[in-house]
């Protein structure tokens, strides 16, 4: 049977078959079951990738003296995977509802890989689908940070993101501004524009403990889908351009 001979050629075949609307011939059976098994096989590829990520990251947190290149890359590749299979099949999304049993895998990979008893790790996946996903997660190489230095350096690297852009019109450059004795971070735009000078601020946020206060937002998505999608709760990200009773109907921080 060609199914069982040659699958590439088989394929090919049922394909020509329904083209051809030659319903009687096509091997409904097995047809099937390969559908089926496709789907399964797209759910896997996703679950393997979560998998790997979460126990490179438990083994980048918990082994801080072992993070090397090599874990960096895997992190890197999988959560690009991710990025890939939902881009590619969005319902995929549904299946991170299951995390926690693919926390319970990736914890004991982790176990086995570190000689960390996996009783030592937490019960429960301690990160977010976001945090799984995000580029800047953990923030930085080789360090463990409190969490007003996680959100400083997160601000950093958004900030970064965008000065990495250029505008499409005048001759502006977009400048950083980092001020950590004062947690001022920023983004200024400096330059000239249809004859006119510019200069102004496209970003500026201050830091206050762990609550981050966004001043003034001059990117069109805005910047606070880098944030959340970064880790950073909701509650602790205040929309501080906007008056306190305008803030009470948002889902962020009132002060």
């Amino acid at each position: 049977m060609l199914y069982e001979t040659d699958i590439i050629q088989w394929v090919e075949q049922q394909v020509s078959l329904i083209k051809e609307e030659r319903y009687s011939e096509v091997d409904w059976v097995n047809l099937l079951e390969e559908i089926e098994d496709l789907s399964k096989r797209e759910r896997d590829r996703f679950f393997c990738s979560i998998r790997l990520t979460i126990q490179h990251l438990l083994k980048w947190e918990y082994q801080p003296e072992k993070r090397s290149r090599s874990w960096e890359i895997t992190i890197k590749r999988e959560r690009n995977h991710l990025k890939r299979y939902l881009r590619d099949t969005p319902s995929l999304k549904r299946y991170w509802a299951d995390l926690s049993k693919v926390y319970g895998d990736a914890r004991a990979d982790a176990a086995n890989e570190t000689g960390i008893s996996d009783w030592d790790f937490p019960d429960h996946c301690p990160y977010s689908p976001e945090q799984i996903q995000s580029d800047w997660f953990p923030p930085i190489r080789g360090q463990t940070m409190d969490t007003q230095t996680t959100y400083r350096e997160i601000i950093k690297q958004v900030i970064l993101k965008y000065a990495q852009f250029r505008p499409s019109h005048g001759d502006i450059r977009l400048d950083p501004i980092f001020d950590e004795t004062r947690e001022h971070y920023g983004l200024m735009q400096v330059g000239w524009s249809q004859g006119k000078r510019i200069r102004g601020n496209l970003i500026y946020i201050t830091l206050k403990n762990t609550k981050i206060y966004i001043e003034y937002d001059g990117i069109e998505t805005g910047i606070t889908t880098d944030l959340i999608n970064a880790g950073i709760p909701k509650e602790n990200i205040v929309l501080a351009f906007y008056p306190p009773e305008m803030r009470q109907q948002t889902e962020f921080a009132v002060n």
